[in-house]
């Protein structure tokens, strides 16, 4: 889901601020972690900041997320962390206070995102102002990995 804060996004160049914030709050996904924000490293779009909030996790993931987000040379995503676990809508918020994107889209720790995800919300959000939230298809995984 992609969400406009106004109608007035803008494609491609060079910006002081980035366009797109992806937010995503994470507890104990250390699992699926790593994939989740390499699909977000891998977009094709490349004007966003990735603000992640870890939620008291108990396992692997805020060492993980804090690995991960040392591969990204462009130093785009922002760690947010909660001493005790406050649940997803307390963690979101929290992104969103950090977040400086006109647009905001949404990760869950076990998504991942296709290369042009980025690219198509933006563009189609930029050719049509008179719309503010965007969504995709999603394809389901089993425990296995393999596409039900």
């Amino acid at each position: 889901m992609l969400m406009a804060g106004d109608n007035s996004c803008h494609l491609g160049g060079a910006h002081d601020q980035p366009l797109v914030s992806v937010i995503m709050s994470v507890y104990n996904c250390e699992a699926t972690l790593a994939e989740a924000v390499e699909s977000i490293f891998d977009q094709t779009y490349t004007n966003w900041e990735f603000i992640v909030c870890d939620d008291a996790s108990t396992d692997g993931t805020l060492k993980l997320l804090t690995q991960l987000a040392e591969r990204d040379e462009l130093g785009r995503v922002k760690i947010i962390t909660n001493t005790t676990n406050m649940r997803l809508a307390y963690s979101l918020n929290r992104c969103l206070e950090v977040a400086s994107g006109e647009l905001i889209a949404r990760m869950d720790g076990d998504d991942i995102s296709e290369p042009d995800r980025l690219a198509r919300q933006v563009e189609y959000l930029a050719e049509h102002p008179e719309i503010a939230l965007v969504g995709s298809s999603v394809r389901r995984f089993s425990q296995r990995g393999e596409a039900e």
